[in-house]
């Protein structure tokens, strides 16, 4: 017997929308108004058939289920500091901090009465925020958290819909991409790094397995597997209004082990051995057993480490703005590039959640996989020189 397909939900009044000259859905039932008792028609527009239903069915609990709006005059404002404080309990402290700037980011619209903002004023915000020097990705995780604050206030039926579904974002040329430190580059770098800073360690290791900064900051001696020559990915460090923090990892995927080669094993434990030293002659030395740790013993501060990253690439004459983050993407382009690692693998090393934004991010170093992959197939073929076609 052949297996129904699923059907699409329904509208909330029956009937089929139609599409405007424009492109939107349209959606026209006829309601009973419950103030007048009076039949009345409703027109209702969407740009898809997901936000139609979200509108109709926020009109029938208006009309038909007696479910009148809160009329309560809250503030665009007031309701993004409720949500911020809402989820703060769900989220890291980076994030909460973001949602912080979120909340400011959303300043000329805070007086505005929360059931009258809509799209064309989200639309402005949104280019304003671009207008100013803000990121097109900055923009799109402060429209995202806008965007679910104005979705809880649907669901507490503050407002009837979500004015944020339907904005855009303009189209940017120019987007900065994952940047590669070229090999030369990394050779300098690290050759003044490994003669002169105590941090030379912590640099080859984010190289060496492609960590992200704040993961490497977080290994603990406990996360390593001698044995084994593995090391699981258990937390991470950041920075947040000056002070240092502990915190979960980025995604559920991030959370990995990871094979060590041979020279980081090495590595790792000449490292350990000198901190063993200290603690002989200081038994509080690094008490909490991170890998990395300060002259002091203590957690390593995130902003210190990019100091000393500054001054050796200044030292060694490197022009280059890189970041230590960018030590990750040389990685990735290395793994993708050199030893054509397909886009699942690489995302399982890299801690993505799925091989798809490995790819988004690294296009320009898989579309070189893909073409350095054709190379060697070429040399599958039995060589024809010589040989006259038929």
């Amino acid at each position: 017997m052949a297996r129904k397909s699923k059907q699409p939900p329904s509208l909330p009044w029956g009937g089929e929308p139609r599409t405007r000259h424009d492109g939107r859905l349209e959606y026209r039932p006829w309601v009973q108004d419950p103030r007048t008792g009076e039949k009345v028609r409703l027109s209702i527009c969407a740009r898809t058939f997901d936000e139609l239903l979200e509108k109709s069915r926020a009109k029938y609990l208006e009309y038909v289920k007696g479910g009148s709006l809160t009329t309560t005059q809250i503030t665009f404002g007031e309701w993004l500091v409720y949500y911020a404080g809402h989820k703060s309990m769900e989220v890291r402290p980076t994030t909460q901090y973001c949602h912080q700037l979120f909340v400011r980011y959303a300043a000329p619209l805070h007086s505005t009465p929360l059931s009258k903002v809509s799209t064309q004023m989200l639309d402005h915000l949104y280019r304003e925020l671009i207008s100013a020097g803000y990121s097109l990705d900055t923009t799109a995780h402060a429209r995202s958290f806008i965007g679910s604050a104005l979705k809880l206030a649907v669901t507490y039926r503050h407002i009837s819909f979500n004015p944020n579904t339907e904005t855009t974002l303009p189209r940017m040329e120019g987007k900065r991409v994952a940047q590669v430190i070229p090999p030369e580059h990394l050779e300098t770098i690290f050759s003044y790094l490994q003669e002169t800073s105590s941090y030379y360690p912590i640099f080859y290791t984010i190289l060496s397995l492609g960590l992200r900064f704040g993961e490497g900051l977080g290994l603990k001696w406990s996360d390593i597997d001698w044995q084994q020559e593995t090391v699981s990915l258990e937390r991470a460090v950041t920075a947040v209004n000056g002070k240092a923090w502990v915190t979960g990892l980025k995604t559920r995927s991030s959370r990995r082990t990871l094979a060590l080669h041979p020279a980081l094993v090495k590595l790792l434990k000449e490292h350990k051995q000198e901190q063993e030293r200290k603690q002989q002659k200081d038994p509080g030395f690094n008490p909490d057993g991170w890998v990395f740790c300060s002259q002091y013993g203590t957690m390593l501060y995130p902003d210190n480490v990019r100091q000393r990253f500054k001054k050796a690439m200044r030292v060694s004459g490197i022009t280059e703005n890189y970041r230590i983050h960018d030590l990750r993407h040389s990685f990735a382009s290395y793994l993708i590039t050199v030893q054509g690692a397909d886009p699942k693998t690489a995302a399982d090393i890299l801690g993505h959640s799925n091989p798809g934004i490995t790819l988004r991010i690294y296009t320009h170093s898989a579309e070189a996989g893909r073409r350095k992959a054709v190379v060697k197939a070429a040399d599958l073929v039995p060589k024809t020189e010589g040989k006259k076609a038929l």
